[in-house]
């Protein structure tokens, strides 16, 4: 198979990287656990290895630097990068074929846009995109092809996508990153400006994730921090509405008995409740 692609950086061994540390230790607060899960899935990500199958989703609400770190990356993985809509991975009201698939094609990362509320994930088409296995595809007015997919998935946002919570597959693949820190408005710098002091650092980030790589390789998977581990949890219970509603409305007994009609319509008057609340509060929110 021919590489038709590049990292456009110099390679300077030794060389390293001590303002995207920094940086690093800013948004995550001097949590050592956590920059060095970064840099092992960074490393990972720079490998044509599939092997993890997952998505990797960065979570917080503003001023935790997500989007430039999203932008370094962008920068450090040159052509094996690809920026997508959210669009790619949420649930569509129609059936129209995605050309946007085709896009995906040889690269090693591929990162989407700021995810909205209330947006659900397309679980089976994210657990092709991780799962290794070939995908089918075309572009506009060309024929279908198929290719097998060497990225890794990264989401970022303010807002969590909803899932059904209930599929395995789907909870096994989502790992929530949480960006707890906000950093203070007046020490809030442009991302322009941040990525001018990085750009010239790019092969020592590119050293420092290709040590990255050699621990991931080392310890044969990724070694998830309790933080992620924790918040990965906490989001996949809140996603699981089902549990939800028999936690918080049901009493549960050996011998307590209902009949499945009657607990159908509990759960249905509740979920209608919660549709009919959430509409209320987008309507207050746009006005």
């Amino acid at each position: 198979m021919l590489i038709r692609q590049i990292i456009d950086l110099e390679y300077i061994s030794n060389t390293e990287c001590p303002k995207f540390l920094e940086f690093l230790n800013t948004i995550f607060g001097g949590n050592i656990s956590m920059i060095d899960f970064i840099q092992e899935c960074i490393g990972y990500s720079l490998s044509g290895f599939t092997t993890e199958d997952c998505l990797f989703f960065l979570y917080g609400t503003g001023k935790n630097g997500k989007s430039t770190f999203a932008e370094i990356l962008k920068l450090l993985f040159g052509n094996y990068f690809h920026k997508a809509n959210i669009e790619l991975i949420l649930q569509q009201k129609n059936n129209n074929i995605r050309n946007d698939i085709a896009d995906l094609k040889g690269k090693r990362i591929v990162i989407t846009s700021e995810i909205a509320d209330g947006r659900h994930l397309a679980e089976s088409l994210v657990k092709d995109f991780t799962g290794g296995d070939y995908i089918t595809a075309r572009r506009l007015y060309q024929d279908y092809f198929t290719f097998k997919p060497f990225f890794k998935l990264w989401v970022y946002g303010n807002h969590k996508p909803i899932i059904r919570g209930t599929d395995e597959g789907i909870k096994r693949r989502i790992k929530l990153i949480p960006f707890t820190v906000t950093i203070p408005s007046k020490e809030v710098r442009s991302r322009d400006s941040i990525i001018a002091e990085i750009i010239p650092e790019l092969p020592g980030i590119l050293n420092w994730a290709l040590k990255g790589f050699n621990k991931w390789r080392e310890n044969g998977s990724l070694c998830f921090p309790s933080e992620v581990s924790m918040a990965t949890e906490n989001y996949l219970k809140e996603m699981d509405r089902v549990q939800n509603f028999v936690n918080e409305r049901c009493n549960v007994g050996v011998n307590y008995q209902m009949k499945v009609k009657d607990l159908y319509e509990g759960y249905q008057n509740i979920a209608m409740k919660m549709v009919i609340l959430r509409l209320v509060n987008v309507h207050l929110v746009i006005n």
